[in-house]
């Protein structure tokens, strides 16, 4: 045992120890794998954790390996045994050095003899180097002489070749002239084309005194050749096989001399092909001559015939002359449509000068215009699938011409001929609205015949709708006229689409927004106006006046309530349509428009109908509420059976309701049950307020009342159905959010009447629970109904102010009953 800090051991003892550490780790991890573990390999891992510890402890460490007196016996033993071991590992310390060193030596030796390889290597690598150079210079002398002698081939091939050019050019200008000469526009187009090519190659030498000699001959050469293609086509006769021939070769010399020898070869000949159609359909007003019956705005049909026969012959005559992909007959149908639309332009704007433009002229001459641009688009322009989407012939709506409708047959089957022969790879060109833009700034009168057009109608629906329907069934739960108006707008603007004038369908459009709103003023002037306010009832004590529904107001028949449940429908219907003919404008204008205003009549239109309903039903209900004032409420000893005037409500709201809920859908079946409540609700709590005296037995059987009504009120929605059974009466059943509401706000009446039956000792506390949100007020008129006296008041008003203070005190419950909105929203 090493006491602290006393003895001390000298430096031999402590290299003894470590040697003893260490034999004793090396022993712990050879036989760190063997199984079972002993006691003393436990101390030897222990001791081993010390030795390695960061802060180190020797007496610590010896204290651990010798833990008491007991073994200091073994210590001689011990030191024997390490000392041993210590031997043991200089001999093998002392052997590991010398087997280092001689490792040493041989590693010395290896590296040197590789150095001496090494430099060996680089040596032999220089001397190779040294050779390739060598050689390569050899090379190069060698080959110089014969680069010199490529270099010079090379330099008198090319310059063969520009002489065999420069003699080519020269050649083809002599053979030029002689081809021009003779009229020999197939070689000539060859021999130009040829001396082209070769004079591109001598483009940067233009400025050469040869070549620039060779340039002008053969530019005189290419205007003499334009003059005499000119001049051929000038004198082009009947469409014959030789004639045909050569002027199919001089289109070849064209296509050469370019575009813009192309562009006015193909205008010379549209202008002198159309110089008859500019003599005879020219109005007088541009030629300043007599006027020419074929030239009239209503004879606008002979000038398409004329064109179609015109274009005709011209295919004929020059059949095989022209290339496809020039579209010659497409841009003279181009330049047709051009001259076409300036003189209508002219006759249009004569005409509405003098207020001359007949609708049904304006609307034919349009639809043959039309006709006659699609076939010019089927024929000669590009795809247009969506151009004219609907055919024309439907115009004959409003222009009744049979002969109209089979033209347009047979120039559509003629333009589908004229599509078969379009080549593909043809200049396209677009012919929409190429004639019939110029009818645009004169289309006001039709807009005006629309207009016309739907007053009419509506005078016909008003006078023409059986108003009040003797029996409505599934398949008539709207009135015909908004079916007929849906329709004629459908037709109508099949019309407009025709046209192919979207500013039309746009101006139209407001037409059918003025009609439709006409429409709903119709309906409206047939909704049952019966209700008038009365004048202001007597005020409640404690709280302001409130106005009621006169008792006068007459009740609605069977067959007003029907009327009104079609006319929900019709206006329900002319709402729900109205987006899809919004975004069918849309659509077709390709720009947006807004119905919105037109929708918002119609579903005014329903409330005003639901609420003529409601408001009818209420005032019936009024009158049967009257009778609660003659119970003895005051008086009553007991509690009896329902009071008759719940018999009397349920009997009349089942009447109006299911009436009413067997025509119109279920959305305004909920929405009419909802407004009945919140209107009826106010009134029924304001009359049991109006009472004089309510003793304890007449405010339980109120409560009796009031549960037995909110059974008639929650079935409301259930009524209606034609079936009655209980599927049926399920899908119709009340909403929860209705059931939610109705219950909350006949519960405040059901508190009112629960605080009428509480003793004055504890009416403070039951009116300040049961009526949360309510006022002293309150508490003052249902201290009045109990018949107490104003000094019995005091106290319970103080006792009540105590509980709920006046600063946290709602509104009056009695004051805002004339404000339904407020508390009674469903």
């Amino acid at each position: 045992m090493v006491p602290g800090g006393d003895f001390v051991l000298s430096d031999r003892c402590e290299g003894i120890v470590r040697e003893i550490v260490h034999v004793r780790r090396e022993q712990a991890q050879a036989g760190a794998a063997a199984p079972g573990a002993t006691p003393e390999d436990d101390v030897d891992e222990r001791l081993r954790e010390m030795l390695d510890a960061p802060t180190f402890d020797r007496d610590a460490f010896i204290n651990a390996m010798l833990p008491g007196p007991d073994a200091l016996g073994d210590l001689g033993t011990r030191v024997t045994e390490i000392e041993r071991q210590c031997a043991a590992l200089d001999a093998d310390i002392r052997s590991g050095i010398r087997e280092a060193a001689c490792s040493r030596v041989r590693t010395r030796t290896a590296l040197h003899d590789t150095q001496e390889v090494v430099s060996d290597l680089f040596k032999k690598i220089a001397s190779i180097s040294s050779k390739s150079e060598s050689s390569q210079q050899q090379v190069a002398d060698i080959c110089r002489d014969i680069r010199t002698l490529d270099i010079a081939k090379k330099n008198l091939s090319r310059t063969i070749l520009a002489l065999k050019q420069l003699h080519m050019m020269s050649m083809s200008v002599a053979q030029l002239r002689s081809k021009t000469a003779e009229r020999d526009f197939k070689e000539a187009a060859n021999l130009l084309k040829a001396y082209h090519d070769v004079a591109n190659l001598f483009a940067s030498y233009a400025n050469v005194g040869k070549l620039s000699d060779l340039n002008k001959k053969a530019a005189e050469c290419r205007e003499s050749l334009r003059a005499a293609v000119f001049e051929a086509f000038g004198a082009a006769g009947a469409g014959s096989l030789e004639n045909q021939r050569v002027l199919a070769d001089a289109c070849s010399v064209v296509s050469v001399l370019g575009p813009e020898c192309r562009s006015s070869l193909i205008d010379s000949v549209v202008r002198r092909t159309l110089e008859p159609y500019r003599s005879v359909f020219t109005p007088s007003e541009i030629s300043g001559s007599a006027p020419v019956e074929d030239a009239r705005l209503e004879n606008v049909d002979r000038r398409y015939e004329w064109f179609r026969l015109q274009s005709k012959n011209f295919r004929e005559r020059f059949k095989g002359v022209f290339p496809e992909s020039w579209n010659v007959p497409g841009l003279l149908a181009q330049e047709f449509c051009s001259l076409t639309s300036q003189h209508l332009k002219t006759l249009l704007k004569a005409e509405s000068i003098g207020d001359n433009i007949e609708v049904s002229v304006l609307v034919r001459i349009l639809t043959k215009t039309i006709s006659f641009e699609r076939d010019m688009q089927r024929s000669f322009g590009a795809d247009s699938n969506n151009n004219h989407g609907v055919e024309p012939e439907a115009l004959s709506e409003v222009v009744d011409d049979s002969d109209d409708r089979r033209e347009s047959t047979t120039s559509a089957g003629r333009s589908g001929t004229q599509q078969k022969d379009s080549s593909p790879g043809q200049v396209k060109l677009n012919f929409r609205n190429s004639i019939s833009s110029c009818f645009q700034p004169f289309m006001g009168c039709y807009v005006t015949l629309e207009k016309q057009n739907m007053a009419e109608l509506l005078d016909n629906l008003t006078t023409g709708e059986t108003w009040h329907p003797v029996q409505v069934t599934s398949s008539c739960q709207r009135y015909k006229g908004s079916d007929q108006i849906f329709l004629y707008i459908k037709t109508s603007m099949k019309r407009c689409i025709r046209l192919d004038q979207p500013q039309i369908l746009l101006d139209v459009h407001e037409v059918y927004c003025a009609g439709l709103q006409g429409y709903c003023k119709v309906l409206e002037s047939h909704v049952p106006v019966l209700s008038k306010r009365a004048p202001e009832a007597p005020a409640i004590p404690g709280a302001g006046a409130i106005p009621v529904v006169a008792p006068t107001v007459p009740d609605l028949t069977t067959a007003q309530l029907q009327s009104l449940g079609v006319l929900i429908n019709t206006a329900e219907y002319c709402s729900e349509t109205l987006p899809q003919l919004q975004e069918s404008i849309s659509k077709q204008i390709g720009q947006d428009v807004d119905l919105g205003h037109v929708q918002e009549s119609f579903d005014s239109l329903i409330n005003m109908a639901i609420e003529e309903v409601v408001t009818v039903t209420a005032a019936q209900a009024d009158k049967i509420l009257a009778s609660m004032s003659k119970l003895p409420l005051a008086t009553m000893d007991a509690v009896g059976d329902t009071s008759s005037y719940v018999q009397q409500l349920r009997s009349q709201f089942n009447e109006k309701v299911s009436t009413l809920s067997s025509v119109i859908s279920p959305v305004y079946h909920h929405f009419f049950c909802s407004r009945l409540v919140a209107t009826f609700l106010p009134k029924y709590l304001l009359t049991i307020l109006r009472c004089k005296r309510i003793n304890d037995f007449g405010a339980q059987q109120l409560l009796l009342d009031t549960e037995a009504l909110k059974t008639v009120l929650l079935n409301l929605p259930s009524l209606g159905s034609d079936k009655q059974a209980t599927l049926e009466a399920e899908k119709k059943r009340a909403p929860k959010a209705y059931a939610t509401v109705l219950i909350k706000q006949l519960g405040k009446t059901e508190a009112i009447l629960k605080t009428i039956s509480a003793t004055p000792d504890t009416l403070a506390e039951t009116f300040s629970t049961l009526c949360p949100s309510a006022n002293q007020a309150d508490l003052s008129r249902i201290m009045d109904l109990k018949g107490m006296k104003k000094s019995d008041q005091q106290p319970v008003l103080k006792a009540y102010n105590a509980l709920c203070p006046v600063a946290t005190q709602a509104e009056p419950i009695i004051k805002d009953l004339d404000s339904t909105k407020k508390f009674y929203i469903f």
